[in-house]
Protein backbone atom coordinates (compact mmCIF):
# COMPACT_ATOMS: atom_id res chain seq x y z
CA UNK A 1 0.00 0.00 0.00
CA UNK A 2 1.22 3.17 -0.09
CA UNK A 3 1.33 5.61 1.87
CA UNK A 4 1.54 9.36 2.17
CA UNK A 5 2.39 11.77 4.94
CA UNK A 6 -0.60 14.49 4.83
CA UNK A 7 -1.87 17.15 7.60
CA UNK A 8 -5.12 15.61 7.76
CA UNK A 9 -6.82 14.77 11.32
CA UNK A 10 -10.01 13.08 12.09
CA UNK A 11 -13.66 13.67 12.10
CA UNK A 12 -14.68 15.55 15.48
CA UNK A 13 -15.83 12.08 17.17
CA UNK A 14 -15.86 10.88 21.02
CA UNK A 15 -13.47 8.20 20.33
CA UNK A 16 -11.09 8.94 22.94
CA UNK A 17 -8.18 11.72 23.43
CA UNK A 18 -5.76 10.16 21.29
CA UNK A 19 -8.21 11.21 17.87
CA UNK A 20 -7.03 14.62 16.29
CA UNK A 21 -9.84 16.83 16.08
CA UNK A 22 -11.02 17.89 13.06
CA UNK A 23 -10.58 16.90 9.65
CA UNK A 24 -8.80 18.92 7.05
CA UNK A 25 -9.55 17.36 3.96
CA UNK A 26 -9.91 14.43 1.89
CA UNK A 27 -6.59 12.51 1.50
CA UNK A 28 -5.20 12.47 -2.05
CA UNK A 29 -2.67 9.80 -2.67
CA UNK A 30 -3.70 7.46 -5.70
CA UNK A 31 -5.26 4.66 -3.65
CA UNK A 32 -6.45 6.84 -1.10
CA UNK A 33 -5.08 5.83 1.77
CA UNK A 34 -3.37 8.47 3.79
CA UNK A 35 -0.68 8.11 6.82
CA UNK A 36 -0.49 11.07 9.12
CA UNK A 37 2.46 11.24 11.93
CA UNK A 38 1.59 13.50 15.27
CA UNK A 39 3.02 14.31 17.93
CA UNK A 40 1.29 13.71 21.50
CA UNK A 41 3.16 14.45 24.75
CA UNK A 42 6.51 13.45 22.78
CA UNK A 43 4.57 9.97 21.57
CA UNK A 44 4.66 9.05 17.63
CA UNK A 45 1.84 7.58 16.24
CA UNK A 46 0.55 6.99 12.88
CA UNK A 47 -2.87 7.85 12.06
CA UNK A 48 -4.81 5.73 8.75
CA UNK A 49 -7.46 6.86 6.49
CA UNK A 50 -9.06 4.52 4.21
CA UNK A 51 -11.41 5.97 1.46
CA UNK A 52 -11.37 3.31 -0.86
CA UNK A 53 -10.54 -0.23 -1.33
CA UNK A 54 -7.64 -2.38 -0.59
CA UNK A 55 -7.03 -6.16 -0.44
CA UNK A 56 -3.81 -6.71 1.43
CA UNK A 57 -3.89 -6.57 5.72
CA UNK A 58 -3.49 -3.21 7.29
CA UNK A 59 -0.71 -3.61 10.02
CA UNK A 60 -0.96 -1.22 13.34
CA UNK A 61 1.54 -0.35 15.58
CA UNK A 62 0.79 0.16 19.33
CA UNK A 63 -0.94 3.48 19.59
CA UNK A 64 -1.68 3.64 15.87
CA UNK A 65 -5.53 5.17 14.71
CA UNK A 66 -7.43 4.25 11.69
CA UNK A 67 -10.15 5.37 9.90
CA UNK A 68 -12.15 3.37 7.65
CA UNK A 69 -14.62 6.08 5.73
CA UNK A 70 -17.74 5.16 4.94
CA UNK A 71 -16.49 4.97 0.95
CA UNK A 72 -13.32 2.46 2.19
CA UNK A 73 -13.10 -1.03 2.42
CA UNK A 74 -10.11 -3.25 3.50
CA UNK A 75 -11.15 -6.84 2.62
CA UNK A 76 -8.73 -9.97 2.36
CA UNK A 77 -9.12 -13.25 1.11
CA UNK A 78 -5.89 -14.33 3.31
CA UNK A 79 -4.70 -13.55 7.12
CA UNK A 80 -6.89 -10.69 8.96
CA UNK A 81 -8.23 -7.37 7.37
CA UNK A 82 -6.77 -5.35 10.19
CA UNK A 83 -4.49 -6.34 12.89
CA UNK A 84 -3.21 -4.04 15.52
CA UNK A 85 -0.77 -4.43 18.43
CA UNK A 86 -2.92 -2.86 21.10
CA UNK A 87 -4.04 0.64 22.23
CA UNK A 88 -5.13 1.24 19.21
CA UNK A 89 -7.96 3.73 17.74
CA UNK A 90 -10.67 2.22 15.28
CA UNK A 91 -13.60 4.08 13.49
CA UNK A 92 -15.09 2.17 10.44
CA UNK A 93 -17.86 3.95 8.85
CA UNK A 94 -17.06 1.16 5.66
CA UNK A 95 -16.54 -2.49 5.29
CA UNK A 96 -13.48 -4.58 7.40
CA UNK A 97 -14.08 -7.90 6.26
CA UNK A 98 -11.64 -11.48 5.80
CA UNK A 99 -12.82 -14.44 4.21
CA UNK A 100 -9.90 -16.11 5.87
CA UNK A 101 -9.87 -15.36 9.45
CA UNK A 102 -10.50 -12.02 11.29
CA UNK A 103 -11.81 -8.93 10.88
CA UNK A 104 -10.54 -6.94 13.56
CA UNK A 105 -7.65 -8.58 15.69
CA UNK A 106 -5.68 -6.40 18.21
CA UNK A 107 -2.59 -7.93 19.98
CA UNK A 108 -3.35 -6.61 23.41
CA UNK A 109 -6.17 -4.62 25.11
CA UNK A 110 -6.88 -0.62 25.92
CA UNK A 111 -8.51 -0.05 22.36
CA UNK A 112 -11.26 1.78 21.53
CA UNK A 113 -13.14 0.57 18.39
CA UNK A 114 -16.16 2.04 17.02
CA UNK A 115 -18.71 1.12 14.26
CA UNK A 116 -20.41 3.51 12.94
CA UNK A 117 -24.45 3.15 11.83
CA UNK A 118 -22.84 3.14 7.86
CA UNK A 119 -20.29 0.17 9.28
CA UNK A 120 -19.77 -3.41 8.97
CA UNK A 121 -16.76 -5.88 10.14
CA UNK A 122 -17.16 -9.23 8.92
CA UNK A 123 -14.54 -12.27 9.94
CA UNK A 124 -14.74 -15.49 8.67
CA UNK A 125 -13.25 -16.75 12.10
CA UNK A 126 -14.36 -13.84 14.71
CA UNK A 127 -15.22 -10.29 13.69
CA UNK A 128 -13.11 -8.57 16.47
CA UNK A 129 -10.38 -9.94 19.39
CA UNK A 130 -8.86 -8.00 21.50
CA UNK A 131 -6.32 -10.40 23.64
CA UNK A 132 -6.73 -8.04 26.20
CA UNK A 133 -8.95 -5.96 28.80
CA UNK A 134 -9.73 -2.23 29.42
CA UNK A 135 -11.39 -1.98 25.65
CA UNK A 136 -13.99 0.69 25.34
CA UNK A 137 -16.26 -0.60 22.44
CA UNK A 138 -18.78 1.39 20.26
CA UNK A 139 -21.36 -0.46 17.77
CA UNK A 140 -24.51 1.05 16.22
CA UNK A 141 -23.51 -0.47 12.72
CA UNK A 142 -23.25 -4.53 11.89
CA UNK A 143 -20.74 -7.15 12.99
CA UNK A 144 -20.71 -10.97 11.82
CA UNK A 145 -18.27 -13.68 13.19
CA UNK A 146 -18.52 -16.66 10.34
CA UNK A 147 -17.94 -19.18 12.17
CA UNK A 148 -17.20 -18.35 15.80
CA UNK A 149 -17.96 -15.19 18.49
CA UNK A 150 -18.58 -12.14 16.68
CA UNK A 151 -16.56 -10.11 19.53
CA UNK A 152 -14.14 -11.20 21.35
CA UNK A 153 -12.46 -9.73 24.57
CA UNK A 154 -9.84 -11.63 26.26
CA UNK A 155 -9.61 -9.85 29.75
CA UNK A 156 -11.82 -7.17 31.65
CA UNK A 157 -12.90 -4.29 32.45
CA UNK A 158 -14.11 -3.38 29.18
CA UNK A 159 -16.94 -0.48 28.39
CA UNK A 160 -19.19 -2.32 25.71
CA UNK A 161 -22.55 -0.49 24.01
CA UNK A 162 -24.16 -1.96 21.17
CA UNK A 163 -27.50 -0.03 19.05
CA UNK A 164 -26.85 -2.27 16.08
CA UNK A 165 -26.94 -5.50 14.71
CA UNK A 166 -23.77 -8.39 15.99
CA UNK A 167 -24.03 -11.87 15.00
CA UNK A 168 -21.64 -14.54 16.10
CA UNK A 169 -21.99 -18.50 14.57
CA UNK A 170 -21.06 -19.19 18.69
CA UNK A 171 -21.54 -15.92 20.54
CA UNK A 172 -22.41 -12.32 19.90
CA UNK A 173 -20.33 -11.06 22.71
CA UNK A 174 -17.45 -13.02 24.70
CA UNK A 175 -15.47 -11.68 27.23
CA UNK A 176 -12.97 -14.20 29.30
CA UNK A 177 -10.80 -12.98 32.40
CA UNK A 178 -11.35 -10.67 35.24
CA UNK A 179 -14.75 -9.17 35.78
CA UNK A 180 -15.34 -5.10 36.31
CA UNK A 181 -17.18 -4.92 32.29
CA UNK A 182 -19.82 -2.49 31.65
CA UNK A 183 -22.43 -3.75 29.20
CA UNK A 184 -25.24 -1.81 27.52
CA UNK A 185 -27.39 -3.51 24.92
CA UNK A 186 -30.10 -1.21 23.07
CA UNK A 187 -29.56 -3.40 19.72
CA UNK A 188 -29.51 -6.84 18.70
CA UNK A 189 -26.96 -9.31 19.84
CA UNK A 190 -27.63 -12.96 18.39
CA UNK A 191 -25.67 -15.73 19.07
CA UNK A 192 -25.76 -19.35 17.27
CA UNK A 193 -24.81 -22.29 19.16
CA UNK A 194 -24.16 -20.61 22.48
CA UNK A 195 -25.48 -17.19 24.08
CA UNK A 196 -25.95 -13.34 23.35
CA UNK A 197 -23.52 -12.78 26.09
CA UNK A 198 -21.11 -14.95 27.43
CA UNK A 199 -19.10 -13.56 30.33
CA UNK A 200 -16.76 -16.03 32.21
CA UNK A 201 -16.52 -13.74 35.03
CA UNK A 202 -18.63 -12.24 37.87
CA UNK A 203 -19.12 -8.09 38.97
CA UNK A 204 -19.88 -7.40 35.82
CA UNK A 205 -22.55 -4.88 34.84
CA UNK A 206 -25.54 -5.70 32.19
CA UNK A 207 -27.85 -3.05 30.93
CA UNK A 208 -30.01 -5.08 28.18
CA UNK A 209 -33.26 -2.79 26.83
Amino acid sequence: LLLQASSCGFPSLPLGPRLLAGWDREPHSPNQLTEVFVTEQDHRMAAFVASARFTTTLNLNFGDSLWVTNTGTIFTESGNAVSGAGADVILVAGFVMSNAATGISLGAGSNVISVSETGFVYGQTTAIVANGGNNVFTNVGGIIGRTSDAVAFQNGSNTFSNGGVIIGAAHALSIAGTGGNTITNYGSLQGGTGDGISITSDNNSINNS
